[in-house]
């Protein structure tokens, strides 16, 4: 944790001290009488120091672990970084409160009073930063002189295989198989999963197959995990694939290598199988590839943790397998077969069974799991009581250093940790304050990573959409799964952890005090009892982030506590708890938060105008307050507001006057525009100045909130999901007419049209005026026409969901024609189409089969029969 906060602080520093704002924040202190000029020194010097620190850090991470007096060293190093980060927000906030500094002599007591402690507090952050360098310069010489692999990856393999540890691995062999043998052309296939899944096993198992032995004339397997540098790559790969290899050749350059690889395996079928691949740079893999011949039916398997991987290495994605956990019955024979392997397989004492069973159960259904603990109760006296400990501390026992076949597990899960870059490795120990198989809502966890910090605007993309990029890469690295997502583009909505990989991410934000329950330096934490850590908070003096992390339809959490709560914490996320108006005003009085989230509060009527207080505030979420009846006008004084979500506030009508003020504002929700006539309410014209808005979520529900407003959407330019719904269930006809007025950006990627009563589509819902549409949802309504039959239309639309609309008349030929980019269409409660194709899907599905699919019987028959194969087994 310790080597991200300094990148977090690093680049928080060059941006106060170097970049665009600091020009404007140096020159306000200067107006100001040279308020902080001394500071801009100090906060230099630290930033040195950190840069000299940064590099060394990153790999005595690892290092750390078994020398306490750097792990305490670093601990310290962490905590001065978070006091400098409070500092810097107050000298923000000091600023941004423009009032207060137009009042406030330069002079003035309580200005002199904030030089004089905060000058001081930097000093002595600065001299200690110094110590700690001078501390660290043995270890930094110790760690430059060894040799440290940067992936993390440190294990190698070999195609050998014990056949008594294979279990449940017989359809992924045959579906593999099914791919790579009689072929044209040189097939390229992938196996995908997180660590100790079993990839490598079926790679094993495929590789010596009699049928693929007899079938391929040359198979070359290679450990890649060592990230060799190119030459010796395909110098390795030379000697293996051609027998009676010379010595003197092996000092051959790059380009004589490839040549030869390409003459040595013209003519010859080829298996290669390229193991524990982490990463393709330095431009490795294209130069092998480009000697391999192409024509001859050969065929190569990778096997790796990051789909990103696969990915550029051109694997398609019907050509990668993801292996999925083992089933009970599976992981129970799995287990037997190892821990009883002296009767073979026979258990030697079946009252171990109900205790094996349930540490098997503990395994999650994760081979490497299961083998380890086997390993480790094969060796132990067998009997209930011995079995029953290692139930109980289940935990510690498949983490253990000490013990061969679990300090394995330890390894393989901490490798895929260990190779993440650092701007990952603090988002992914945010997971370690979530309860164990607990289902964590997206949105949550990345306001969280935005609020905090850990995600930043980068390459053109906002600090929103950089965060939901991290959370797809840490699924793509399978350290992360997919819980709910959408069927159009695999949005994700909701994630999980396998629990296994839950514990290891646990220990190492206890190691660095990310989140540790029993230690008063946590700097997270995450609530599911009120008992547990409640009458507690005060002694949480460095918190941060401080979340509910209750299940959904569990009791609201009470938080009679909550006063206590540190004033440094930056996120607050208070779902579905028992707080009211009153604890409101308390929370207001936290300077530093950034993030608040009270969705599902239903004890809210009313936001205090104090939030004004709240400067740094970036992301407020009341979605679901259904009580909330009022906000007030201060709210719009709040500019550096990015989200704001007020949706299914059934109490709530407008929001105050004014929303054009929060010009840095990105997605708006739950938005209802006052009528024209009504002066202390945002109207539909707010929204022009908002310039920044990507997601705008709205319901329309009376015609004045149109009609005589002259509103120009278009300059909306950024926007990319437009979600309007009109009125209620019932609609109207009138109100849907005036919806020809909300002309959008022609930027617009999705639009969400919902309650729609009117026979034809609004004046700019076509492919001239909303060139760049990728999805089309309506729902519910009387649209009757939605494809022109006057003219020829050609929709950039590749997805395409029809619900609900009773008097939609369309052809599947029809739209086909004028949507031919379409890859999902999705069709329920619209009786009037016509030759609809939604082919083996009793939802009324239809999916373009992707590229090369067509080579296959019918994959989605496949993978049914593969579904209903594992549920038979």
């Amino acid at each position: 944790m310790q080597q991200q906060l300094v990148s977090s602080v690093v680049s928080s520093l060059f941006q106060i001290i170097l970049g665009p704002p600091a020009t404007l924040l140096i020159d306000s202190l200067i107006k100001e009488g040279q308020v902080l000029v001394e500071f801009r020194a100090l906060f230099s010097e630290i930033k040195s120091h950190l840069e000299v620190l940064q590099a060394f850090m990153v790999d005595a991470s690892r290092r750390k672990r078994k020398e306490p007096h750097l792990r305490r060293a670093l601990a310290r190093l962490m905590e001065l970084i978070y006091d400098t980060e409070n500092i810097l927000a107050d000298c923000q906030t000091r600023l941004k409160d423009r009032s207060i500094l137009a009042l406030c002599s330069v002079y003035s007591p309580s200005q002199l009073l904030f030089r004089y402690q905060t000058a001081k507090r930097l000093k002595q952050i600065k001299m200690e930063i110094e110590g700690i360098e001078k501390n660290l310069e043995p270890f930094k010489l110790l760690v430059a002189g060894e040799e440290i692999n940067q992936t993390g990856n440190a294990r190698s393999s070999s195609h050998h295989v014990k056949e008594s540890e294979i279990v449940g691995l017989e359809g992924d062999t045959e579906r593999i198989k099914d791919w790579i043998l009689y072929q044209n052309r040189l097939s390229r296939v992938a196996i995908v999963g997180m660590g100790g899944l079993g990839k490598t096993t079926i790679a094993q198992r495929i590789f010596n197959n009699t049928e693929v032995e007899n079938y391929f004339e040359v198979r070359v397997w290679m450990s890649v995990s060592a990230q060799v540098i190119e030459k010796e790559l395909l110098k390795t790969f030379w000697i293996k694939s051609i027998k009676g290899i010379e010595q003197n050749t092996r000092g051959e350059m790059i380009m004589m290598l490839l040549t030869s690889i390409k003459l040595s395996l013209l003519n010859k079928k080829f298996l290669i199988v390229l193991d524990d691949v982490w990463s393709i740079d330095g431009g490795w893999w294209d130069q092998l590839i480009d000697a391999l011949p192409e024509d001859n039916g050969s065929s190569i398997i990778v096997t790796t943790r990051d789909e990103r991987v696969a990915k550029k290495m051109r694997i398609v994605e019907y050509r990668i397998h993801r292996p999925k956990c083992l089933n009970d019955e599976e992981s129970w024979f799995l287990f037997t077969k190892i821990t009883f392997l002296d009767n073979r397989g026979r258990r030697r004492n079946p009252p171990l069974e109900d205790v094996g069973k349930a540490i098997v159960k503990k395994c999650k259904g994760l081979p490497l799991a299961i083998k380890a603990m086997a390993g480790i109760l094969r060796l132990k006296p067998s009997s209930p009581s011995h079995w029953q400990k290692v139930a109980d501390n289940f935990e510690s026992e498949i983490v253990r250093e000490t013990d061969t076949e679990s300090s394995e597990v330890k390894a393989s899960l901490r490798l895929s940790y260990d190779a993440l870059p650092l701007r990952l490795k603090q988002c992914v120990l945010c997971f370690s304050i979530f309860p164990e198989d607990f289902t964590i809502d997206v949105e949550q966890l990345v306001y969280w990573w935005v609020g905090e910090g850990f995600a930043y605007a980068e390459n053109g993309r906002t600090t929103l959409e950089s965060a939901y990029d991290s959370l797809s890469e840490l699924v793509s690295r399978c350290l992360v799964e997919v819980a709910d997502q959408g069927n159009y583009d695999g949005r994700i909505y909701s994630c999980k952890m396998h629990d296994l990989v839950r514990d290891t991410i646990i220990k190492i934000a206890e190691e660095d005090e990310f989140c540790k329950l029993d230690d008063e330096k946590t700097h997270h934490l995450g609530l599911t009892n009120y008992w547990q850590v409640g009458d507690k908070l005060a002694k949480y003096s460095k918190l941060w982030a401080f979340l509910i992390t209750n299940k959904p339809g569990s009791s609201a959490v009470k938080l009679n506590y909550l006063p206590w709560l540190s004033t440094s914490v930056r996120v607050l996320d208070l779902s579905s708890s028992d707080i009211n108006d009153h604890q409101l005003r308390w929370i207001c009085s936290l300077r530093y938060l950034t993030c608040i989230s009270f969705k599902g509060v239903v004890g809210i009527k009313e936001l205090p105008g104090r939030i004004k207080k709240l400067r740094n505030l970036q992301i407020l979420v009341l979605t679901d307050c259904t009580a909330l009846k009022t906000l007030p006008d201060s709210l719009m004084m709040l500019k550096n507001l990015t989200v704001l979500d007020v949706g299914n506030c059934t109490s709530l009508r407008h929001l105050p006057r004014g929303l054009g003020k929060l010009s840095n504002l990105q997605v708006l929700s739950g938005f209802h525009p006052a009528s024209s006539t009504t002066m202390d309410s945002s109207q539909l014209t707010d929204l022009e100045n908002l310039t920044q808005l990507r997601i705008l979520r709205m319901c329309i529900t009376e015609e004045d909130q149109i009609i005589s407003v002259n509103v120009d959407l278009s300059r909306l330019n950024h926007l990319q999901i437009l979600d309007i719904s009109i009125g209620n269930s019932r609609g109207d006809e009138n109100l849907s007419g005036k919806l020809d007025l909300l002309v959008p950006s022609n930027c617009l990627r999705e639009l969400y049209l919902r309650n729609f009563k009117r026979e034809t589509r609004p004046t700019w819902l076509n492919p001239v005026q909303l060139p760049r549409l990728e999805y089309l949802f309506i729902e519910n309504g009387d649209l009757k026409k939605l494809i022109c039959v006057d003219k020829t239309e050609i929709w950039a639309v590749e997805g395409l969901c029809l619900k609900k609309l009773p008097e939609l008349e369309l052809e599947w030929k029809r739209l086909k024609s004028a949507m031919s980019r379409l890859k999902y269409v999705e069709v329920n409660g619209c009786p009037r189409l016509k030759d609809f194709e939604v082919p083996h899907h009793p939802l009324g599905i239809w999916r373009v089969p992707k590229e090369g699919e067509e080579e296959e019987e019918d994959l989605e028959n496949v993978c049914l029969e593969d579904e209903i194969e594992k549920l038979k087994r």
